[in-house]
């Protein structure tokens, strides 16, 4: 799901940006993707932190290291969505305003929109290469 709905905001933002979409209707369109996209991602580290990294440390300790490098990563991705935060609000901002600042506001927004992605595309990748292989050897059940 985080897949696919960072490269439908990036096109979006890209759309956008190359006059491809009309704003309003972009806005329209970004402002409950992107709530709920960040909503799901902030569960997803949550739970990762709280419940599965704690679980699947216990399980194979020689892992501890990079579980503790997918809890940097969330760190750094959190700090790369307070920029994105700062960039849809300077669009709703610019958007409500019909502002000549819309284009230079979507430039930010695509600017910092890639500098959350591209951490977090990796962190995802990561992520499956750790613990995908603890699932398969050992099953969802056997972990608890």
């Amino acid at each position: 799901m985080f897949r696919t709905l960072s490269a439908a905001l990036s096109d979006a933002v890209d759309n956008a940006r190359d006059g491809k979409i009309a704003v309003p209707a972009f806005h329209a369109w970004l402002v409950p993707r992107l709530r709920f996209f960040i909503g799901q991602l902030e569960h997803h580290h949550e739970i990762e932190d709280v419940h599965y990294f704690p679980l699947l440390t216990e399980s194979e300790p020689r892992l501890q290291r990079g579980f503790d490098i997918l809890e940097k990563d969330h760190t750094h991705i959190h700090g790369e969505l307070a920029k994105l935060h700062a960039a849809w609000a300077e669009v709703n901002r610019a958007v409500g305003a019909e502002s000549a600042e819309v284009p230079a506001a979507l430039n930010r927004l695509a600017k910092d929109l890639g500098g959350f992605l591209h951490p977090l595309e990796r962190h995802l990748h990561d992520e499956e290469d750790l613990i995908i292989p603890i699932l398969l050897d050992r099953g969802e059940t056997a972990l608890g």
